[in-house]
């Protein structure tokens, strides 16, 4: 068991299928990771046993026998049920040999139509009985990270709210300082917030500095279009959690140097909505402001983006200032993946798209605010 995985080894598994033979791998395969908290079901799931599937950590659905339709409507069912909960479902996918296909190719198109309907009944990754067992390790450990970010998030935030309600009705009878409690709060959710925007950077930026160089550019942007203060000081932080999804996509696919398969795609776009569910339900104006941009920041202004093909206006303000910075910067400095490109050849693009991807009135303000020959204005323009 690799280490991050040790830190899960109390995690309640679900393992829904009907063949012995997955029952038995998944079984084997959980308990060789250290995963005994497992439990087995094989009948179908009632509208009863749904009500307990918030007990669990991380469920498998076995996608390989007859009943891939009833399972697909279970997982439908159970994202409908828990929609603001960040619950991974992990699908056990058939082996290409067993599909019953006269080539391979035929065989490779039904597992890519199973992978399909499977990812839009909510998926969230998939195995397979030929996987290199370190590479599900890996996997398991990204999407359990991810819940337990989500947990935190939502402890923390009803820790917040709980203290707020009983520390105001304490000052109201006390006719203590009130202010005095809300610079704790805010210190607490600063803290909280600062912590969200390291684990969003942890993962593919080892200098940890991209984040923030996207907020203090998205801030400047603002201040050109002449937003409000209040607002330029909000997307100066929101930016920085843009995205926060990536700690739910596997390693294998969030650092592959090449192009991504259909499938994997599929996958990696799932960040934004991931994003959006673990900044979702809360008050706060700062987390609201970074959910629309998790949620925005990959929509493009003729409607050809995602997840949602918004167009023009319709796509928030700080998300369209956020696509522009994230780009701008992502190109301009290395990263993991990829070499730096010139800035010359960055703002090129950036005018290329101008009106096709990206807000016209973005680019032209960006355009403005970086020169090829200044290597870094924006790093530390806005103060936080």
């Amino acid at each position: 068991m690799n280490d991050r995985l040790k830190a899960y080894a109390a995690a309640n598994v679900l393992v829904v299928a009907a063949l012995e033979p997955s029952i038995v791998y998944l079984t084997e395969l959980l308990y060789g990771f250290g995963l005994f908290n497992l439990n087995t079901e094989s009948k179908h799931l009632d509208k009863h046993f749904l009500k307990q599937i918030f007990n669990y950590d991380l469920i498998f659905f076995d996608l390989s026998h007859t009943q891939f339709e009833v399972n697909c409507q279970h997982i439908q069912n159970i994202r409908a049920t828990f929609s603001e909960s960040y619950l991974p479902i992990v699908g056990l996918l058939p082996a290409v040999n067993s599909l019953g296909s006269a080539d391979l190719r035929s065989a490779n198109e039904s597992l890519s139509s199973i992978k399909e309907k499977a990812l839009h009944s909510g998926i969230t990754d998939f195995i397979t009985l030929t996987d290199d067992a370190i590479d599900v390790s890996l996997r398991l450990s990204n999407v359990l990270e991810a819940q337990a970010i989500h947990k935190t998030t939502q402890s923390q935030n009803h820790f917040l709210e709980n203290l707020v309600a009983h520390r105001t009705d304490e000052l109201l009878i006390a006719n203590a300082d009130l202010a005095n409690l809300n610079e704790q709060i805010d210190k607490s959710s600063d803290e909280i917030f600062e912590r969200l925007a390291r684990a969003a950077e942890f993962r593919d930026d080892t200098t940890g500095k991209h984040t923030e160089r996207v907020g203090n550019l998205a801030a400047l942007i603002a201040l050109r279009l002449g937003m409000p203060e209040d607002y330029v000081g909000l997307i100066s932080k929101a930016a920085r959690l843009h995205d926060l999804g990536k700690i739910g996509i596997p390693d294998s696919i969030l650092l592959k140097p090449s192009r991504f398969t259909p499938e994997e795609r599929e996958l990696m776009m799932q960040h934004c909505q991931i994003g959006a569910e673990l900044l979702s339900g809360t008050e706060s104006e700062l987390l609201n402001m970074a959910q629309r941009i998790a949620i925005s920041h990959h929509e493009k202004w003729n409607g050809d983006g995602y997840p949602n093909n918004l167009v023009a206006d319709n796509i928030p303000l700080e998300g369209r200032i956020v696509a522009v910075a994230d780009v701008f910067d992502a190109l301009s400095n290395d990263r993991p993946y990829k070499q730096a490109w010139n800035k010359e050849e960055v703002l090129t693009l950036l005018k290329s798209k101008r009106g096709i991807h990206f807000d016209p009135d973005v680019v032209d303000v960006l355009v403005d605010i970086v020169t090829p020959d200044d290597s870094d204005s924006y790093g530390t323009a806005v103060a936080a």
